[in-house]
């Protein structure tokens, strides 16, 4: 499977100072039933007094394992590495 999911976050350090992230994007690759790759992508702007910058950060990859399942015990258990 393929899925993804998406975010926007704004975030005010003072009256001059802001961050805002445009779209960021998780994408997740099912390689089987308990594997799956993912990436992130992040669209940055940041504000202050003397300075705007925009761009993207680095792209982050990373993995998750299904470690153990129990049913009868309503339990799941994953390793996620990025």
């Amino acid at each position: 499977y393929v899925q993804s999911e998406n975010g926007f976050l704004r975030e005010r350090q003072s009256s001059i100072s802001k961050t805002i992230k445009y779209p960021s994007a998780l994408w997740k690759y099912g390689q089987s039933k308990g594997l799956e790759f993912r990436l992130i992508t992040e669209l940055v702007s940041k504000k202050d007094s003397s300075k705007n910058e925009t761009g993207l950060k680095p792209i982050t990859i990373g993995f998750e394992v299904n470690i153990c399942r129990k049913k009868e015990l309503f339990l799941k258990l994953h390793l996620l590495v990025i």
